[in-house]
């Protein structure tokens, strides 16, 4: 649950950024675009609040064999803008470093991306250039690069490459069948564009190669 002061200081920060907005825009779409910055602005201030909230309430629940090393500090650009996330370091009787926000809220080490930003590139960065898709988030937040569109992509890319052999290996290797989504009347199936007719049914196969 948030403070009062943390409430307080976000009705301050708004109050007093549109009474600056006010004074200073000169057009319509001025205004539209500075108030929309400044109301993304105070979301990423609730954000960080309610991730604070958080790491505070996992300290309380934490095993009793975490020691508590300090805190550290991890930047994420998300659709609110960029925010600051403090968590607490601890360490483990077998002396490895775990955070426990970062654990809870399943925050990747290293990702300086938020997964509904890095969706939000993805999505762009199919259907026009890296730097085009930058652009047009740039109306969300300022400081969505072409290369961190470039970087989320390559990241998906590779997880889903990841998922491919792993999907491989356990068919292929391991016998592993995988468990079917949906049933069908017709199936077709293509092996070196050769129609196959089995029991009165065209089946078509498509054969992959990795």
């Amino acid at each position: 649950m948030f403070k009062i002061r943390q409430i307080v200081l976000i009705v301050l920060f708004l109050a007093q950024g549109i009474f600056k907005v006010l004074k200073e825009s000169g057009d319509f779409s001025q205004l539209e675009e500075q108030l929309s910055y400044l109301i993304h602005q105070g979301v990423g201030m609730l954000i960080s609040f309610a991730l604070d909230e958080i790491d505070r309430k996992l300290l309380a629940q934490k095993d009793q064999g975490l020691k508590v090393i300090g805190k550290r500090q991890r930047t994420l650009i998300t659709t609110a803008g960029e925010i600051k996330v403090n968590r607490r370091l601890y360490q483990n009787q077998e002396g490895e470093y775990i955070f426990l926000l970062d654990e809870a809220l399943g925050l990747e080490p290293r990702l300086r991306v938020s997964k509904r930003m890095q969706e939000l590139m993805l999505e762009l960065a199919t259907e026009m250039p890296f730097r085009r898709a930058a652009k047009v988030l740039g109306y969300i937040t300022p400081l969505v690069s072409p290369m961190s569109v470039w970087t989320a992509v390559k990241a998906a890319g590779e997880e889903a490459c990841a998922e491919t052999l792993k999907l491989k290996t356990e068919v292929f290797e391991n016998g592993v069948v995988p468990e079917g989504q949906r049933s069908v009347n017709r199936l077709f199936i293509e092996g070196d564009e050769v129609h196959v007719k089995q029991q009165q049914v065209v089946v078509k196969i498509w054969v992959l190669s990795w």
